[in-house]
């Protein structure tokens, strides 16, 4: 059987994009410091798109992330799952050829 490429949006493949810009040693806050710090933060995960995991009793507890890379990441999420819904479906043998999609799309969109 093989795996699919991205059958849970919260896999390796997925997690990998964000870790990818992280800095560990600028970008890993205790709840504490960012509260202390929240304006000042916010204005730099904006500016530089890059992600701060807080922590929290010393364990990750969130992640924040600019509105643009949050947009950025769920549209190629969003690709990603696409793209396996049509593997998926070639792979079950749910796909049509070209002469057929022609036929279709003649019969059930009117002519301009």
């Amino acid at each position: 059987m093989k795996k699919s490429l991205n059958s849970d949006l919260n896999s390796e493949p997925t997690r990998a994009l964000i870790i990818t810009n992280l800095h560990i040693s600028e970008d890993i806050l205790p709840l504490g410091q960012f509260k202390t710090h929240a304006s000042q933060l916010l204005k730099s995960i904006n500016s530089n798109n890059r992600a701060i995991v807080i922590t929290q009793n010393g364990k990750p507890a969130a992640l924040v992330v600019s509105p643009t890379e949050f947009d950025r990441l769920n549209t190629q999420a969003r690709f990603i799952f696409a793209v396996q819904q049509g593997l998926n479906d070639e792979q079950a043998g749910r796909v049509i050829d070209d002469d057929e999609l022609d036929a279709i799309l003649e019969r059930e969109l009117p002519t301009v």
